[in-house]
């Protein structure tokens, strides 16, 4: 399996510019995923 480097060179920057992006939303996804919302219903008498 080879990569042309015409081809190469492009998805390197495209995969280096989007690492970041990738890894913010990684990060945000586990910080969601570790919370836990908890909704209370307080009756009124």
């Amino acid at each position: 399996f080879e990569i042309p480097l015409s081809i190469g060179a492009p998805a390197a920057a495209i995969g280096i510019m989007a690492a970041p992006v990738l890894a913010a939303l990684g990060a945000f996804a586990a910080l969601v995923t570790e919370c836990t919302i908890e909704v209370e219903k307080v009756e009124k008498s």
